[in-house]
């Protein structure tokens, strides 16, 4: 599942995905089996369990000057010091895999899990942990026709509208910024529901996008990736929210704040992490009319393909320029060791296996 952002797994940096992209065209998803047997050793200690109320626990990885927004309210931001620090992959990041196939060989590659050996089943017949859960999988193709009204619990946005100062890392799946892991009312940006709040700690980039609309791939998807729990909590778990990005909208315009990310520009995979002197503007990335496609279970995007969370995808699509989801791909193909002049960081849409898509 693949929010820069994949990676770690189950982590503050969980959810990320790879790119090391084929010659998919947008629109199709194609996947094969690969022949590997490797077992990739994942280490994961956060299982999805809405179970705890948020806490201001977590020190702030944060030493900015702070940056006054919103009339008034402090951002801490993030800085490293130099400007560019070399990239240290998480404990727990999976290894091993790519998206030459866009994930179609991933369930021949086992992973393990807790002790246990898994691997991304996408079948309903194939094996899955007690609850079935390996066998629904994101991304997903939604349906317009197919969905239902949703008439349980709403999505609420929380201190979205803030400008902050960013940390970007190209970590060879995805271009992934990292918030800090404050929690504090009023400033840091958060989502409810159901009566649990997810705050923010990550969002990155797929290019094209990883979910499809009635067939459709998109130029570009953004996940903002939102825990229950501070790290290091056992019973946290995810919340991912999904921004599609459209450029083959009549007059589409590039997109201030996606060309501020790829202005930054970390280069080299797994080598580089950017502390930019600009400031994102996180309600700019999210579109004004807030209506979205909702689904139950989902999971990672990226091996191990963990599920059993919530994902809501913004049915409005914001736009950028073709230009800008090239340069996307230019920048994730750098440094690769089997780059071509670009590389696509998204895994194919995989089966509902009984799943409904609900709209709000």
């Amino acid at each position: 599942m693949k929010f820069l952002g994949i990676v770690s797994v189950l982590s503050t940096t969980a959810l990320v995905a790879a790119c090391d992209g084929s010659s998919v065209l947008p629109g199709t998803d194609a996947g094969a089996t690969a022949d590997t047997g490797a077992v990739v050793d994942v280490q994961v200690t956060d299982r999805p369990a809405v179970t705890d109320t948020p806490a201001a626990t977590d020190t702030p990885v944060a030493t900015d000057t702070p940056v006054v927004t919103d009339g008034g309210a402090t951002d801490s931001g993030s800085t490293c010091t130099p400007a560019m620090a070399a990239y240290t992959a998480p404990a727990g990041s999976a290894s091993g895999w790519d998206y030459e196939m866009h994930g179609g060989d991933w369930p021949a590659m086992t992973f393990n899990i807790d002790g246990g050996l898994r691997t991304c089943d996408v079948d309903a017949s194939a094996p899955a942990d007690a609850a079935g859960m390996w066998t629904q999988q994101t991304p997903i193709d939604i349906v317009t026709t197919a969905t239902m009204a949703d008439t349980g619990p709403v999505l609420t946005l929380n201190n979205y509208a803030r400008t902050v100062p960013f940390t970007m890392v190209n970590n060879g799946h995805t271009l992934q910024v990292n918030y800090a892991t404050t929690r504090t009312a009023g400033v840091d940006p958060y989502v409810s529901f159901n009566g649990t709040n997810y705050w923010l700690e990550q969002f990155h980039t797929h290019s094209h996008s990883e979910h499809t609309v009635n067939g459709t791939r998109y130029e570009m998807e953004m996940h903002f990736v939102h825990w229950s729990a501070p790290p290091g909590d056992p019973a946290r778990t995810p919340l991912v929210m999904g921004v599609l990005f459209d450029s083959s909208a009549a007059g589409a315009t590039a997109n201030t704040e996606i060309a501020k990310l790829l202005a930054a520009n970390p280069g080299a995979e797994m080598t580089r992490t950017v502390c930019s002197p600009d400031s994102v503007d996180l309600n700019a990335l999210l579109p004004s009319n807030r209506a979205y496609f909702h689904y139950s279970p989902g999971s990672l995007t990226t091996p191990p393909c963990t599920a059993g969370f919530h994902w809501f995808v913004m049915q409005n699509p914001l736009t950028v320029t073709a230009a800008q989801g090239t340069s996307h791909r230019v920048i994730i193909a750098n440094g690769h060791p089997t780059a071509t002049s670009e590389e696509d960081n998204y895994r194919v849409t995989q089966p509902l296996n009984g799943r409904v898509v609900y709209t709000h």
